[in-house]
């Protein structure tokens, strides 16, 4: 699951005791006043429900529907739970894994902390606080030190150089996402704001005459994913994130991991979930009348059928473009599977021999204009060994899926050796993730074009009958473990919410 669609404001670095006393403020905000709300004891009669994907979705959806007293049944198309929430634990060595899919948590994602603590799940820095970064702009290559105010390139003309990115978002952008009372509301959208679906972000800033020099490092590090999506969807994330941290009482958010992997998180459900589960089965059919749903999946080269009363779809739309349907859908549903678009995200793994970046007092992070971020991937983990993660996304990202590992591999490894010289000489092995690729993901994240929220929005994570529908896909903040959490509880409610209608 790709994180980055709107970065954590990344203009201000901390200092060790900040990022400590920010964890050690989590944990307590999820022990006293920050945990998981109930949702509520049923009262409905206990109805069977099939959920369709094994992500964190489609695990947190049967989780809650057990909880409220409902029978269900997981059907995973692979042989491993988590979907996108994927650690790579080989071919490395010395114990060493990588995330291959959703990295961080922000401190103010409430939903996602709880569940790690419920699951008493142990959190870490996503990445070092009191050692320089690099930002790689315009070929120019500069230390970034904790507090640093931001400085431009030299090469950068005077007169581009008129507002910092940070400057160019709380003077831009801000004000227009302050706006929206409740991003979380169906009609979350203010009239006046509904003319900024029509342009991407970089189109609404330019005729601000934003400068070209400040749009190329606000897209520092990811791909200039603004140039493509909806302005207007750029603005309810952004408003989002103001109200989760409003939420947390925080100002700003940090970036941590689950110590140990990510894929701890969906392994601890798949442990509470037990026998429920179903690997290698592959939704086919799903076919629904008044009386209940027929879910057809194939298994061991044959199909077979599963009943229930309700359905939860929880793969992305990417993959559930190749689920038959009956009777079809809404026209508009079908035309919101069929027409949300993924993003694309290659990440290439370069296994050192050494952490040569720490000898030089660096962190091994980096954000640049290939496009790509680059990682430490193993910061926190023992052993002299170590990875650097070049995380590109996007047209780039695509272009790379089809070469070979060997030619993806020497461009991970030429492209960060300008980043951090000495990658080439401490080089061992190597690996490469390709999310369109991936026969059950097809892309990374969802994201909405200009013209698509007013458009597919609305009918995104809509129930049609009795088949519902989660993913980060279907949540107020895609590409994010928080999305597909909320996604997750939604359903659930929806799901019992029926069931209490039937029964009165």
């Amino acid at each position: 699951m790709h994180d980055r669609t709107s970065p954590v404001h990344k203009d201000r670095r901390y200092t060790r005791r900040q990022v400590l006393e920010q964890v050690a403020y989590t944990g307590a905000a999820m022990a006293i006043g920050s945990s998981l709300v109930p949702l509520g004891a049923s009262s409905g009669a206990r109805k069977r429900v099939i959920v369709i994907g094994a992500g964190l979705a489609g695990l947190c959806a049967a989780y809650e529907l057990i909880a409220l007293g409902h029978d269900v049944t997981v059907l995973e198309a692979q042989d491993r739970p988590g979907g996108r929430v994927h650690t790579l634990r080989s071919p490395f060595s010395d114990g060493l894994y990588a995330e291959a899919g959703a990295s961080r948590i922000p401190t103010s994602h409430d939903l996602t902390l709880a569940y790690a603590r419920l699951f008493d799940l142990p959190l870490e820095p996503f990445e070092p606080s009191d050692l320089p970064s690099i930002r790689y702009a315009y070929r120019h290559r500069a230390k970034v030190l904790p507090g640093d105010a931001f400085d431009w390139p030299a090469s950068v003309r005077a007169d581009q150089r008129l507002l910092t990115p940070a400057q160019v978002r709380r003077r831009y952008i801000d004000p227009l996402a302050d706006q929206i009372a409740d991003p979380f509301a169906p009609d979350w959208i203010p009239s006046a704001l509904e003319k900024y679906d029509k342009v991407t972000r970089d189109e609404y800033l330019r005729s601000q005459h934003v400068s070209d020099a400040a749009l190329h490092m606000m897209n520092l590090g990811s791909t200039p994913v603004a140039r493509i999506r909806s302005f207007l969807d750029v603005l309810r994330e952004v408003a989002v994130n103001r109200e989760l941290r409003r939420r947390a009482n925080l100002t700003e958010d940090l970036l941590l991991k689950i110590k140990g992997g990510n894929d701890r998180l969906p392994q601890a459900f798949v442990d509470r979930l037990r026998d429920r589960i179903r690997y290698r089965c592959a939704g086919r059919r799903i076919e629904q009348d008044p009386t209940g749903v027929r879910v057809f999946f194939e298994n061991g080269g044959s199909l077979h059928r599963a009943s229930g009363d309700y359905v939860v779809c929880a793969v992305p739309f990417s993959i559930a473009r190749r689920l038959e349907f009956s009777p079809g859908l809404s026209a508009q549903k079908t035309a919101a599977i069929e027409k949300l678009p993924y993003h694309s995200v290659t990440r290439i793994y370069l296994q050192c021999r050494d952490r040569f970046w720490l000898r030089e007092g660096l962190s091994g992070f980096a954000d640049t204009d290939h496009p790509m971020e680059i990682w430490d991937a193993t910061y926190g983990q023992r052993g002299p060994r170590g990875i650097l993660m070049s995380f590109i996304q996007g047209p780039k990202a695509r272009g790379l899926a089809p070469a070979s590992q060997t030619d993806q591999l020497d461009f991970g490894l030429r492209s960060v050796e300008e980043v951090y010289p000495g990658v080439m000489k401490a080089f061992e092995r190597g690996f490469v993730k390709v999310w369109d690729i991936d026969p059950w993901a097809r892309g990374a994240v969802a994201y909405l074009l200009p013209g698509q929220v007013l458009t597919l929005d609305p009918y995104i994570a809509r129930p049609e009958g009795r088949v519902h529908f989660a993913g980060e896909h279907a949540s107020s903040l895609r590409g994010w473990m928080q999305g597909a959490f909320e996604s997750g509880r939604r359903v659930a409610r929806e799901i019992d919410a029926t069931t209490l209608r039937a029964a009165r």
